[in-house]
């Protein structure tokens, strides 16, 4: 099925994702108590909603494509 190379693409994906989430959360819960812009506040949640949706899709993609 999947190799140890693909194993540890998609694991260092994944590291890379939640790390990526825990910072625009911690970002968006610093700006919420601080004051910060509005603008600012709807990127890092739209951020938050997005990220794992993107990293399911490459993981489905990535499925697809392995089956062949």
């Amino acid at each position: 099925m999947y190799t140890e190379e693909g194993k540890d693409m998609k694991r260092g994906i994944a590291i890379f994702t939640l790390i990526l989430f825990c910072l625009a959360l911690i970002a968006l819960l610093f700006l919420a108590f601080t004051g910060g812009k509005k603008e600012y506040m709807l990127a890092l949640l739209f951020c938050v909603m997005i990220l794992p949706s993107l990293f399911y899709v490459y993981q489905w993609i990535t499925r697809l494509i392995k089956k062949d």
